[in-house]
């Protein structure tokens, strides 16, 4: 079959695939062939341009989910938190130089189908996260499957199907997830966007909308106080007993950190901050507590700090 000039020049421009040898017809594809991503190399993940990028993105994978309503939508937000919670991890725990697990590699699938290796590694990936990220214990964590949605009204669980998981890895394998100073407002609207418009279709779940809680939370006068007690070095504790998604947490964590890098006056508190937060990346894991009794939600709270801000707090 013939292939125009300008397809085969978008193929060959893939950063992912060499051009020094082309494989002959019939000949496997093999790591010699394709430039992995790997960690701080030439071939590491991007951040995303904007928010029409990600949207589409995220569009994408929620339509191979829900596969023309076989799935529902909150089931298919649900699968969507655990692997993007998973993703994160893996940019989180990647060391420099190494192979990023979240990625389509030339063993993972053959003329058989999708090698179940792919499935193991992605497992092993989404159970580090529960329990690094979301504290639930190893022996525990060891027991869930990333590809099995429970949902308590429904009763009995789904499964995700292993080749729906193949095409989500091939389609973000890409990007970068993970916040940084160049794109946290950009990840952190978003996340927003999307939680508000998943669960909102949800019946049963009612979360209180984030300009609410920006109201309620400078109401409080919540910054100044945590500045107030930190100079007195009386530590404050901010807990929230039933976090949901963790709007509350986050809106709490943005209003101070604005606070107290708004000018030099506050150099007193950052320096305060460093000191305590020992070799946390930022002062809310110390301070922020939330409470929940659905799992799934702590990984969206978990998942939504981090999308804010590249920290993590204590939610239980």
């Amino acid at each position: 079959k013939e292939i125009s000039k300008k397809k085969l020049k978008d193929i060959l421009s893939d950063p992912m695939i060499t051009t020094e040898r082309i494989p002959h017809y019939q000949e496997p594809w093999t790591s010699s062939y394709i430039n992995l991503l790997r960690k701080g190399s030439k071939y590491d993940l991007r951040p995303f341009v904007d928010l029409q990028e990600i949207t589409k993105v995220i569009s994408e994978v929620k339509d191979l989910i829900w596969r023309g309503g076989k799935v529902k939508t909150e089931r298919a937000f649900k699968f969507i938190i655990r692997f993007l919670l998973t993703k994160l991890w893996d940019e989180e725990s990647t060391e420099e130089g190494q192979e990023y697990s979240l990625q389509i590699k030339p063993q993972d699938k053959n003329k058989e189908g999708i090698d179940d290796g792919f499935v193991n590694r992605i497992n092993e990936k989404y159970r580090e996260a529960l329990h690094n990220l979301i504290g639930i214990p190893p022996e525990q964590a060891m027991r869930d499957d990333i590809l099995t949605i429970e949902y308590e009204r429904e009763g009995r669980p789904i499964k995700i199907d292993k080749e729906i998981l193949f095409e989500i890895v091939r389609r973000v394998q890409n990007y970068r997830f993970r916040a940084d100073r160049s794109n946290v407002d950009l990840l952190g609207e978003f996340f927003e966007r999307f939680l508000w418009d998943e669960y909102k279709q949800e019946k049963g779940q009612f979360f209180t909308h984030p300009n609410l809680v920006r109201f309620i939370v400078e109401m409080l006068q919540l910054p100044q106080k945590f500045v107030e007690k930190v100079r007195k070095r009386e530590y404050p504790y901010i807990l929230d007993p039933a976090c949901g998604s963790g709007t509350f947490l986050v809106e709490a964590m943005k209003s101070i950190d604005r606070l107290i890098h708004s000018g030099e006056e506050y150099k007193d508190v950052r320096e305060g901050l460093e000191k305590i937060k020992g070799k946390e990346k930022h002062w809310a894991y110390k301070f922020l507590y939330g409470i929940d009794v659905e799992r799934d939600l702590l990984l969206t709270a978990q998942f939504n700090m981090i999308m804010h801000g590249d920290c993590s707090v204590s939610i239980f």
